[in-house]
């Protein structure tokens, strides 16, 4: 499977940089460029990539943000990832990115073969954060519930069925939809509609906050003891 990307930064010299080293990964093909936010907005409409990996440095970090909650909008291109790569003019963080519905960032000076796996990461549904000082720091952070502690989830969490629940936990595992599917013996796109239906029921706006959500209260337990 190829994963389609879409370049977006305001650097005609960059943007060839990316396109010619990109192009030559096996398994990635650059399927658009785009110099500024209504240009990605408008490609990312009509291409659909599987990737749309942002390098404006024109925007602050808070216009990055909102282009990525406009980017992962029903109108727009809501199954792309959106990768945000990191300056030094807009330092978006981690955290901002995630809550914007994105897949996280990646550093301006990153070494080429860990571009490389970072798209390949998030078009698989993952999360990345290069360098990965912050995600440690938000993976690390006190979780609602332990096996060993008296069970208490959110009060969302009551609203899920089984099938979703078993999907988010897998999803906290870092599971694909293909490998959720053969874990619980369903079909991909069954799983998608249980996916979507959990996504909806605890207000988290991607995979990848939801996977967090899953890691940060334990889901995985939950799912056993119903099990």
């Amino acid at each position: 499977m190829t994963v389609r990307l879409l370049l977006a930064d305001d650097q005609a010299v960059t943007r060839a940089g990316f396109r010619v080293l990109l192009s030559e990964s096996p398994g990635l093909s650059v399927i658009g460029e785009a110099d500024g936010p209504d240009e990605v907005l408008d490609t990312a409409g009509r291409l659909k990539p599987d990737v749309v990996l942002l390098n404006l440095r024109a925007l602050n970090r808070t216009q990055l943000a909102l282009l990525t909650k406009r980017l992962r909008c029903p109108g727009c291109a809501p199954d792309s990832a959106v990768v945000i790569v990191k300056a030094p003019e807009n330092s978006v963080g981690f955290a901002e990115a995630l809550a914007a519905g994105g897949s996280g960032c990646v550093a301006q000076d990153a070494a080429r073969q860990a571009l490389v796996n970072a798209v390949m990461l998030v078009s698989e549904g993952g999360v990345v954060c290069l360098p990965g000082e912050e995600l440690r720091a938000l993976l690390e952070g006190p979780l609602s519930c332990c096996a060993d502690d008296p069970v208490s989830w959110p009060s969302s969490v009551a609203s899920l069925t089984e099938r979703e629940i078993a999907v988010l936990a897998l999803l906290g595992r870092g599971l694909t939809n293909s490998e959720m599917a053969a874990e619980l013996h369903l079909a991909v796109t069954t799983v998608k509609k249980h996916l979507a239906g959990a996504l909806q029921k605890i207000d988290e706006p991607s995979r990848v906050r939801a996977a967090l959500f899953a890691s940060r209260h334990r889901l995985d337990v939950l799912h056993t003891a119903r099990g």
